[in-house]
């Protein structure tokens, strides 16, 4: 087994507006789910991922919140948040 690593905790300036009000992450597919849980999914589905690690910073609130639904929807709890609380300088 072993761990994934999701890193979204950027400041994506190329996309705004569409960014000023939502992470980038949480955009919406052709199937209403996330980039987010569609590769959470995706990860899950391997068999082999013991947990997901997810950094966040930029709009991290509402990739939390998000993340709830998402954790139930695709039935997979190992998943641990760290924050970068340097997102503005490092990206």
């Amino acid at each position: 087994m072993m761990n994934a690593v999701i890193l979204v905790a950027g400041k994506e300036k190329k996309l705004l507006p569409y960014t000023s009000q939502m992470h980038q992450c949480l955009f919406r597919l052709a199937d209403n789910k996330t980039i987010l849980e569609n590769m959470m999914e995706k990860l899950v589905a391997l068999n082999k991922i013991d947990s997901i690690i997810i950094v966040v910073g930029h709009k991290k609130e509402l990739i939390l919140n998000e993340l709830t639904g998402i954790k139930k929807r695709i039935g997979f709890n190992r998943v641990i948040c760290i924050e970068n609380k340097y997102f503005l300088k490092t990206n």
